[in-house]
């Protein structure tokens, strides 16, 4: 996978996640209480331009090169990224791309004569072992509430419930998830949001 630092992103691109990104997150922030997340925003507030950051994407560069080769019109078509990784902590806001100088982005693309396919796989690797490191980090109050949209992600895929089992050493379970913790088997259900 290559990756080039973005030095900046245009306020007319378009901004999206990708979807397992965007199905982790979603996840990953139920799984904090509204007060902690409230106090989070008002600390955080004025200085999330300071706060440093390493925020993963890719774009549509290479189909934008093919578009904006010799035309007569002045109109360019613009680079649009998806968020992959990088996000999961609860200060992330995504309009803060476009704006944060102490923000590093990184674009992420395939390597010469790499597939589509080996590509959106080591996608999806970078973005489960982000969201692992970051539940590792957290302190959030639902913690377990992560398991249920991981298992659904994992057993998506063979080659996800693959590169999991190799990480963690087992196959994806309320019983493995909760040892990873240091908690007890229960706590997925009793957490679930």
């Amino acid at each position: 996978m290559n990756k080039s630092i973005i030095k900046r992103i245009a306020k007319n691109s378009n901004l999206s996640w990708h979807p397992m990104t965007r199905k982790l997150h979603k996840s990953f922030m139920k799984s904090y209480s509204d007060d902690f997340y409230r106090t989070i925003i008002e600390i955080f507030q004025d200085n999330l331009q300071s706060s440093q950051q390493t925020i993963y994407l890719i774009s549509n560069r290479e189909q934008v090169k093919l578009l904006n080769q010799p035309k007569k019109s002045k109109e360019k078509a613009n680079i649009d990224y998806q968020i992959v990784a990088g996000c999961f902590n609860p200060w992330f806001d995504d309009e803060v791309l476009r704006t944060n100088k102490q923000l590093v982005a990184i674009e992420l693309s395939p390597v010469e004569g790499q597939s589509k396919k080996a590509f959106e796989d080591e996608l999806r690797t970078l973005i489960l072992l982000d969201f692992l490191k970051s539940l590792s980090q957290a302190n959030m109050i639902a913690l377990g509430n992560n398991f249920h949209e991981l298992r659904n992600i994992i057993k998506s895929s063979k080659d996800l419930e693959c590169i999991y089992s190799e990480i963690m050493g087992n196959k994806i379970s309320a019983e493995q998830f909760s040892a990873y913790f240091g908690r007890q088997r229960d706590f997925v259900y009793k957490q679930k949001c």
